[in-house]
């Protein structure tokens, strides 16, 4: 029985000198002015050294209860400590040896799994678990633990020389899809051991986050002494890492990390952003909305110098998986390692077409895709969480979405139809109905709740008293497969790592907690929320999640209009492709499934792939190119392309060729100029492998308007020839296959 919460608990004075376990955690909660347990990792409690031994006599003294389970406070101590042993006395090993030589006794693998998963439930914590869904109770207590310091002290320097770097390079991995853990764990692979364990990865991972959020929020980098201002914002912000605070080293660690955090962002910010997006409201009556865009004029880019045929890209901005601005053509330059792409005008301001979709910044050559960026938070959830906004005196911007609070006169919330608010000063607050929502001008704060008919709650709450939580600081990350959904949002594999400057935060899948949700039930398209203390929902996304281990291949046949689409998975697949004239039958082969996919006539452009991998979610529908053979060519509206096409036809029309089987595949476009011009002419040749290769026809305009001039008729025909192997495409041959262009 537990008996660890009292109703009224005694003075810290009357029970520190107990002996026994449960005296020991009342003493601990009492002395942090704390009922029960908080649900936050163990090293938040900081335990002083004194507590440390305290913990240890009375588990040494009261030894094993003779009923595992009835004894929650025994098992929650015995957690407690071992957390505490990590972070204090572990220097290096995967096993409870160390842990048991210090309490003087052991407990065998099957009571140790009942004390962890007793202890665990005790102080609201997860107990982690393996991709097999095997329970890791050694890397759970260490995980709650924090940072082994006493590890980390013994290699001086040079764990702060690592972190300087990491900090350093921090901002620039994300920006170029760079897994934050994955940079950590390559600039941690020259210390022991005991630091490339996932669990103090994934902490250090979180520390640099949390350091750079905290410069933010607190403008540090402005600072002389940061950790002397931040003392005097936020006194217990060092509780809020996983280091022991009751040494003088622990303390001037941290500062020193916090220095070095003030100083990168005082060196980020003397240059310029790569990516700004800024919405504003264009039009109450429609919700519409139109989107800057501004790059840096000569803009970093992770494609290297061999992947170009030469200098010139054109660049483009997609909402979802259409064109719906250009950037106009760059040209790279190469500093050492690094490619640059310069532009003449690096800006550009568009209306959205689909607020809902995400923004994309595509760079091709020849009309192939060299680099497709994310542009974060650029998707507007109307439906889903509160728009707010704020004036300049001429435009309403888009500040943030979902919980947010921006010092601020006077901010605009637009909200849902069916959305509740209370206003803290209802004087202070007007508001108006239209057709698609609800727009809300106030002062000080509102609550808003949302409701949805899978009985999920939120509660978000906006404030205009000081710039605390920007959409920007509320990121999403993850590994994401090679397609896109139908309509162009990513496909994450396995669960995205969602983070907010907000120092505690709880992920929810629907209308529960992670922890609670069988590992089964994180597939499909999920709601996906981000809460913070109070209940209070920062964030609210549709995402769409497959297992970490699915994977896709398109395969062709010998026949143009049939091919092969295999899905590999360690789990069971629920599949079912859509699209006209297509027929599929499926078969089962060695880790997954074999679908042969068979087209009545000439193949479409694209199939949908249905695939649920949990019963209880909608399917996520994955487009991916019909897996034919030779060369297609279709427009904007996936029919095939004319003989006979203008320049204005180029939007959105393309070609894709398909790898042969068993051999690599070359293919050429050529632009032939009129006879007037002298056989000018441009040249463009592509080797195809092992994937699909899509060329996008529209980057080819500038070249056709070249050859027209070189005439000096710009009312004329170009012919684009299209070469290769001979294999039949569209029932004709491919060996010389010309489209006929007028200007």
């Amino acid at each position: 029985m537990d008996t660890t919460s009292p109703s009224a608990l005694e003075p810290t004075s009357a029970i520190l000198g107990s002996t026994s376990v449960n005296g020991c955690l009342r003493a601990i909660l009492t002395k942090r002015e704390l009922s029960q347990p908080t649900g936050q990792p163990l090293f938040t409690y900081q335990l002083s050294e004194s507590e440390y031994h305290h913990l240890r006599t009375s588990l040494k003294k009261q030894k094993l209860p003779t009923r595992l389970h009835g004894d929650s406070s025994w098992c929650a101590a015995f957690c407690l400590f071992s957390a505490e042993w990590y972070r204090r006395q572990y220097q290096g090993g995967w096993s409870w040896s160390g842990i048991s030589s210090s309490l003087e006794f052991e407990l065998d693998a099957n009571q140790r799994s009942k004390v962890i998963k007793t202890g665990f439930k005790y102080w609201q914590r997860t107990v982690s678990q393996y991709n097999d869904e095997r329970h890791s109770f050694l890397g759970s207590v260490f995980r709650e633990g924090g940072l082994p310091y006493g590890l980390l002290a013994s290699e001086g320097g040079r764990f702060q020389t690592i972190f300087k770097r990491i900090l350093r390079v921090f901002d620039d991995a994300q920006e170029f899809g760079q897994s934050p853990f994955q940079l950590v764990s390559e600039g941690l692979e020259h210390l022991p051991e005991a630091f490339r364990q996932e669990t103090t990865v994934d902490l250090i991972t979180n520390m640099a986050e949390l350091l750079l959020r905290l410069t933010d929020e607190y403008n540090l980098q402005q600072q002389e002494q940061p950790a002397d201002h931040l003392d005097t914002q936020l006194p217990n912000w060092r509780d809020l890492f996983p280091i022991p605070l009751d040494v003088d080293t622990g303390s001037e660690f941290l500062t020193g990390l916090l220095t070095s955090a003030s100083v990168q962002r005082k060196d980020k910010s003397q240059q310029t952003k790569r990516i700004i997006c800024r919405q504003r409201l264009s039009n109450n009556g429609d919700l519409g909305f139109v989107a800057q865009i501004k790059l840096m004029k000569a803009i970093p880019m992770p494609f290297k110098r061999e992947a170009l045929i030469n200098s010139r890209v054109e660049l483009f901005i997609q909402e979802g998986n259409k064109v719906i601005a250009e950037l106009g053509i760059g040209h790279t330059t190469f500093e050492g390692e690094t490619t640059k792409v310069i532009l003449r005008t690096p800006a550009c301001e568009f209306r959205r077409q689909a607020t809902e979709q995400d923004l994309y910044l595509v760079v091709l050559q020849a009309g192939v895709e060299l680099h497709r960026e994310e542009i974060a938070n650029s998707d507007l959830a109307i439906n889903e969480m509160p728009i707010v906004l704020k004036s300049d005196g001429e435009h309403d911007w888009v500040v943030g979405q979902g919980s947010v609070s921006v010092k601020a006169d006077q901010l605009k919330a637009i909200l849902s139809k069916s959305s509740t608010y209370t206003a803290e000063f209802p004087e202070l607050c007007t508001s108006v109905t239209t057709e698609y929502c609800q727009f809300v001008h106030f002062s000080g704060e509102i609550k808003v709740d949302y409701y949805t008919e899978d009985d999920e709650h939120d509660t978000y709450v906006i404030s205009t008293r000081q710039s605390a939580v920007l959409a920007e600081q509320v990121s999403v990350r993850g590994v994401k497969l090679q397609y896109y959904s139908s309509t162009g949002q990513p496909i994450y594999l396995g669960l995205p790592t969602i983070t907010s400057q907000e120092a505690h935060t709880e992920l929810w899948l629907g209308n529960k907690p992670l922890g609670e949700t069988h590992q089964a039930g994180l597939f499909g398209i999920q709601s996906v929320r981000l809460k913070a203390s109070g209940n209070r929902t920062m964030l609210r996304k549709r995402l769409a999640i497959l297992p970490q281990s699915f994977g896709i291949e398109l395969k062709p046949s010998k026949q143009a209009n049939s091919g092969f689409v295999e899905l590999h998975c360690e789990r069971n697949l629920f599949v079912s492709i859509e699209g006209e004239q297509v027929s599929y039958k499926q078969s089962n082969i060695e880790g997954g499934k074999r679908i042969t996919v068979t087209a009545e006539g000439s193949p479409p452009a694209d199939i949908i792939l249905s695939i649920s991998a949990n019963l209880m979610a909608d399917p996520i529908k994955v487009r991916v190119p019909f897996p034919a053979s030779g060369a297609l060519t279709f427009d904007k509206h996936g029919n095939g392309l004319a003989n006979r096409i203008t320049i204005d036809d180029l939007l959105g029309a393309r070609i894709q060729f398909f790898p042969r089987v068993d051999v690599a595949a070359s293919y050429h476009i050529e632009l032939k100029g009129p006879a007037r011009s002298r056989d000018a002419s441009y040249y463009w040749e592509y080797k195809v492998i092992d994937k699909v290769l899509e060329v996008s026809l529209y980057e080819f305009r500038h070249r056709i308007r070249e050859l027209l001039a070189a005439s000096g008729e710009l009312d004329d025909e170009i012919r684009m020839v299209i070469g290769g192997r001979v294999v039949e495409s569209n029932k004709r041959s491919l060996d010389d296959m010309p489209q006929k262009l007028n200007s």
